[in-house]
């Protein structure tokens, strides 16, 4: 019965570093090797963190505000679902920190891809 318990509580763990459900967090919660975005300024607020690209990224959608990129690839951020459109892209360099995306792109990030 432990073992059983033990691999359940592992399995969620590997589920939930893959692409994190949106919680409060601070900037010390963004693992190294993801992409993270925070729903407040200076890395606070409700949080994601992916290594994979994000087609939706729902409960944070139209409400991102910093970001900080630790991984080695540049990621694209887009204004809607699906990656689009794609003339409009805030890229974040890799290990760029952003405090407050600013102007046109505060709460306004709905997908993200490394590009």
């Amino acid at each position: 019965m432990k073992a059983f318990f033990t691999g359940s509580i592992a399995s969620l763990a590997a589920a939930v570093l893959c692409v994190s459900s949106p919680a409060f967090a601070s900037k010390g919660d963004c693992p190294q090797g993801y992409m993270c975005i925070f729903g407040d300024s200076n890395f606070t607020g409700r949080f994601m963190a992916t290594s994979q690209p994000v087609g939706n990224v729902e409960s944070l959608n139209d409400l991102t505000t910093s970001v900080w990129n630790r991984t080695g690839a540049h990621w694209c951020l887009f204004l809607d679902t699906g990656f689009g459109p794609t003339q409009d892209t805030y890229v974040v360099a890799p290990g760029q920190e952003i405090s407050n995306i600013g102007n046109g792109w505060n709460d306004n990030v709905s997908s993200m891809r490394p590009c």
